[in-house]
């Protein structure tokens, strides 16, 4: 998740490279992330209820990265609500540092790069999801993945076939094949605009036997087959409320990303 640019040590913690977010204009496979950094930051505490039906997600554990000859690992805190709301932090593994940051609603998407003191806020579109995520994942599809498919039909999607195992949705050029197992949890599912593939996503393991269990395991991999996320939570909690708004105000101590001399933006 992050930029190919020059490798600079400001703390001496783990190197971790090449993950998911894009700089237009250079040269990437899903990014570039560099374990460094030397900011600490506490979770906020909401307040926390047991339903299934409360409508956000909180999730801490670990973030796994592979692409071809190496793998890599941080610390992870996810923070998701239905009403389109996401917040995703990266941490060092030992040193517990606050390396990067997504954040995104229904309009705005942002990537806080805290080692090489940037950030980048853009229109929360299919174009710039690809340009700086890697894959056109919206909100909406990584709800599923989290938190299972709460509608029988979501709204805004044409239902095109289902069976007990398998559903496809369509979206104007988008489609989508989700399969599910007997519990009616989703085993995996594939996107496709246009007729080409977006990324596919399998679940090995869930938490709980019902349909809205929060899974364990959520492995993505992009179009390519060659780079992969794998989630792993080992800690799910169902907030009533949020302590705060999820904030697109410039960040302290960060500025606008600008691209590097000789290289322009796509």
């Amino acid at each position: 998740m992050s930029p190919s640019f020059t490798l600079l040590k400001k703390c001496s913690c783990v190197i971790l490279n090449k993950v998911l977010f894009r700089v237009p204009g250079i040269s990437l496979v899903p990014g570039l992330l560099l374990l460094l950094g030397c900011t600490a930051t506490s979770p906020e505490s909401p307040n926390f209820s047991s339903s299934i039906n409360a409508g956000h997600f909180v999730a801490t554990g670990k973030v796994l990265f592979r692409q071809p000859e190496q793998k890599h690992s941080g610390d992870l805190e996810l923070r998701f609500s239905d009403q389109g709301q996401l917040r995703m932090r990266i941490f060092t593994p030992l040193v517990g540092s606050l390396i990067y940051e997504l954040r995104a609603d229904q309009e705005r998407l942002m990537v806080l790069d805290y080692h090489n003191e940037w950030y980048v806020l853009k229109a929360n579109r299919a174009e710039y999801r690809r340009e700086w995520l890697g894959m056109d994942l919206s909100l909406e599809e990584l709800g599923w993945l989290l938190q299972g498919i709460k509608e029988e039909i979501p709204k805004g999607w044409t239902l095109i076939s289902r069976s007990p195992e398998r559903m496809k949705l369509k979206k104007s050029e988008m489609e989508v094949l989700i399969l599910f197992d007997a519990q009616g949890r989703i085993l995996s599912m594939e996107k496709f605009t246009g007729g080409l593939a977006e990324y596919e996503v399998s679940i090995s393991s869930y938490r709980d036997s019902h349909a809205l269990s929060a899974p364990r395991m959520v492995q993505i991999t992009d179009f390519s087959g060659t780079y992969q996320m794998r989630l792993v939570l080992s800690r799910v909690r169902r907030p009533v409320s949020f302590a705060e708004p999820i904030s697109f105000e410039k960040p302290e101590g960060l500025e606008p990303f600008e691209m590097p001399a000789g290289l322009s933006g796509s």
